[in-house]
């Protein structure tokens, strides 16, 4: 599934935010055409409203942006507690060291998985 579009960024978000009872966000093979739309969609992830618990976005394209906003998820979303980022790829190795440094004590990760990168 592509989403090239804004809208599709703002109403995932507008979701997660929203809903008391979102807890599992699956995402895979998505490809953010519009950087715009990951922004929106990662924003709402950090929302102190959101109550998401898991976060599967397997199989993404990860560029050094990507990385930045994953980074920053897994240090201040403090509900989330499974990440599934089996299948990604990545422009470089440096997008992926940006996030995996930030799995330490101030992070509530308990489950990673990482297949296939």
């Amino acid at each position: 599934m592509i989403f090239d579009e804004e809208l599709h960024g703002k109403s995932i978000g507008r979701a997660l935010t929203d809903s008391r009872t979102l807890r599992e966000l699956d995402l895979q093979y998505v490809s953010f055409d519009h950087p715009k739309c990951f922004y929106d969609l990662s924003s709402a992830i950090l929302n102190e409203r959101c109550r998401l618990n898991i976060l599967k976005i397997r199989g993404i394209q990860i560029t050094s942006l990507e990385g930045k906003i994953i980074q920053i998820i897994l240090m201040k979303n403090k509900q989330l507690h499974t990440v599934d980022l089996s299948h990604c790829r990545a422009d470089d190795s440096e997008s992926f060291e940006c996030f995996l440094q930030k799995l330490d004590a101030h992070c509530n990760i308990r489950y990673l998985t990482l297949d296939n990168m």
